[in-house]
C-alpha cells in the first residue's frame, strides 16, 4: 500500500486501530491505539493512553503515562527496541512472531511470550534489574556461552523470574539469582545447563528464594543452593554427571 502523510487521532476513550502506511502517526486522545499487522508507521508518536503493536513501528515517543502494552516482534532490532522498553516498565508484554536471535546483552522486565518460537542467544545475557519482574512462558531458549559457569539470565535484588512451558538449553547457566530477596519460579519446564542449571553465589551472601515445580533440570551439577535462603522442590526431575542437588547454604525442600 502507498505511504500517506500524517494521520492524527483524537478519539478520547477508544480504541482506534491504524491500517496502513503512514509517514507519521499522532494519537493526541484515545484509550487505546492498535497498529496493525502488516501496517508500517515510520512515525508514531503517542500523546494520551497506550498501544498495542502487531504492525512495523520505525521511531516511536511515549508521552509520559503512556505505554507499550503489547509488542509483537520478528527480528532481532525490534525485539532489542521492545526489551529496552520493557526495561523500562514501558511495555507490557512481548511476543515473538518468528524465531529470533538476540545479538546483545539486555535488561529486562515484564513478559516474554515465545508464542511456540525459539530465542537464540550467542555469548549474550539478560539481566532482571533491582525491583523489576520478568516472566518467559510457551517457547524454547538455545543459548551458548564461551565458559559453562557464564550466566544467561541473573536477577538482581528484589527482582522476580517466572519461567513457565520453556525449553531452556545453554552451554552456560541458565538461571541466577544474584541479588539479595529475589526470587526465581520455574513450573513446567526442562532446563539444561552447562555447569549449573540453577546456581546462586556464596560469594554473594544473599537471602533469595527458589522454587522449582514439575520440572527437568540437567547439568554438570543441576542445582546449587549456597546461600542463605529457600529453595522449593515438587515433582522435579534431576540429572546430573557429578552431582544432583547441592545444599551447603538456607534451607530446602524436595517433595516427590
Amino acid at each position: 500500500a502507498p505511504t500517506t502523510g500524517t494521520l492524527s487521532i483524537n478519539m478520547p476513550g477508544s480504541t482506534v486501530s491504524v491500517e496502513g502506511n503512514y509517514n507519521k502517526v499522532v494519537a493526541q486522545a484515545a484509550e487505546k491505539t492498535i497498529v496493525s499487522e502488516g501496517s508500517a508507521l515510520s512515525s508514531l508518536e503517542l500523546q494520551k493512553g497506550n498501544v498495542e503493536i502487531y504492525g512495523n513501528v520505525t521511531d516511536m515517543t511515549l508521552a509520559d503515562g503512556c505505554k507499550v502494552e503489547l509488542y509483537a516482534v520478528s527480528d532481532n532490532a525490534t525485539f532489542l527496541k521492545a526489551a529496552n522498553l520493557a526495561s523500562e516498565n514501558r511495555c507490557e508484554k512481548i511476543v515473538l512472531g518468528e524465531d529470533i536471535e538476540c545479538t546483545s546483552d539486555i535488561n529486562i522486565a515484564g513478559e516474554l511470550d515465545l508464542n511456540n518460537k525459539s530465542l537464540t542467544m550467542s555469548q549474550t545475557d539478560m539481566t532482571v534489574k533491582s525491583g523489576n519482574s520478568f516472566s518467559v512462558s510457551n517457547g524454547a531458549i538455545n543459548s551458548t556461552m564461551n565458559m559453562s559457569h557464564y550466566s544467561v539470565m541473573s536477577v538482581e535484588e528484589n527482582g522476580s523470574l517466572l519461567l513457565e512451558d520453556v525449553y531452556f538449553e545453554s552451554t552456560g547457566v541458565p538461571v541466577y539469582p544474584s541479588g539479595d530477596a529475589s526470587s526465581v519460579t520455574i513450573r513446567n519446564s526442562t532446563i539444561t545447563g552447562g555447569a549449573y542449571a540453577v546456581t546462586t553465589n556464596a560469594s554473594e551472601r544473599h537471602s533469595l528464594t527458589i522454587t522449582l515445580e514439575n520440572s527437568a533440570f540437567s547439568a554438570l551439577s543441576p542445582i546449587l543452593m549456597n546461600v542463605p535462603g529457600t529453595l522449593n522442590m515438587k515433582n522435579c526431575t534431576v540429572s546430573g554427571q557429578m552431582h544432583g542437588v547441592i545444599v551447603r547454604g538456607g534451607s530446602a525442600t524436595v517433595e516427590d
